[in-house]
């Protein structure tokens, strides 16, 4: 994988681990309680992640695959993509968004099937991404096991 992608997907490892050890130990009945009537449950908000997170790889995949196609060379550049996110931090941090319907969350969510889909792993798109030449892969974690009870986190 390429080390600005490497760079990217280490950040939403690192916020996804402490998203889930936010509310580890706290009642399943608790994570699928709404707030209020407009409002989402934690199991939704998760059943939410899970479904743009899956979309954003799947663009990034099929982009990857298309630059190939059309011959464009490897990326060149490693320094860091981080401070691009800066920008935006101020902004989301208050705002109040509408989701599209095809990534609200379903109403019935469980929240162990939040939970376990929020901590699956992008993995089959990563042969699409191109890794610079002579570098290694990024070192990440891997959740493996989580409940609304309990998160096992190896690495």
């Amino acid at each position: 994988m390429h080390q600005r992608l490497a760079e990217v997907m280490n950040f939403v490892e690192q916020k996804r681990r402490e998203l889930l050890k936010s509310f580890a130990g706290v009642e399943g009945e608790l994570l699928s309680r709404r707030d209020g009537p407009v409002g989402w449950s934690v199991a939704e908000i998760l059943d939410h992640l899970r479904m743009v997170e899956s979309g954003v790889t799947r663009v990034i995949a099929k982009r990857v695959g298309q630059a190939k196609q059309a011959g464009l060379g490897d990326e060149k550049s490693t320094s860091s993509v981080m401070s691009s996110f800066d920008q935006h931090a101020a902004y989301l941090e208050g705002a109040v968004l509408k989701s599209p319907a095809m990534v609200q969350p379903r109403g019935d969510i469980d929240v162990d099937d939040a939970i376990t889909g929020s901590r699956n792993r992008v993995t089959p798109y990563a042969p699409l991404w191109p890794q610079p030449t002579g570098s290694r892969s990024a070192r990440s974690s891997t959740i493996t096991s989580c409940s609304a009870s309990s998160i096992s986190i190896n690495g």
